[in-house]
């Protein structure tokens, strides 16, 4: 039963390790800014989390299960690396058009539309100041 048990707890540091590269090409694929401060919060995740896995399950610290999680992603990284690239540059068009839709909206819900109304007045008043023949006849030249 000893032996079952190690061969899971092998498993589950491959498993792991497999995770760690799928989530970290997927996620960083996509990032071009505070790369190291994202890095640095993914990686603390992942210790975490295999922190949490160690004392769930009881499991002591050998350094075959760091050897398991290595080999796990770098398995991991040669079988998977260039289809979740493909994939990735394929989803990127629509997710940037996603990014742009939910920024615009995010901004609608944050900002009053008081603020719009005397920002655009304002833009208006200088840009027919600085162009005066391409204000609008108002009613009264009009009539």
């Amino acid at each position: 039963m000893q032996s079952l048990q190690q061969l899971l707890y092998l498993a589950l540091y491959f498993y792991l390790g497999s995770f760690t590269h799928i989530t970290y090409d997927t996620f960083f694929f996509y990032q071009k800014k505070l790369l190291l401060i994202k890095h640095i919060i993914f990686f603390s995740f992942i210790a975490f989390l295999w922190i949490s896995i160690a004392n769930k399950f009881s499991i002591q610290m050998i350094y075959i299960y760091y050897i398991i999680f290595i080999v796990g992603y770098t398995i991991s990284y040669k079988i998977f690396h260039s289809y979740i690239t493909k994939t990735n540059t394929i989803y990127k068009a629509y997710i940037d058009k996603f990014k742009i839709f939910l920024f615009y909206y995010i901004k609608l819900l944050l900002m009053p539309p008081l603020y719009n109304y005397i920002r655009c007045k304002i833009y208006m008043k200088s840009y027919y100041h600085k162009y005066p023949y391409l204000k609008p006849i108002g009613i009264k030249r009009l009539f």
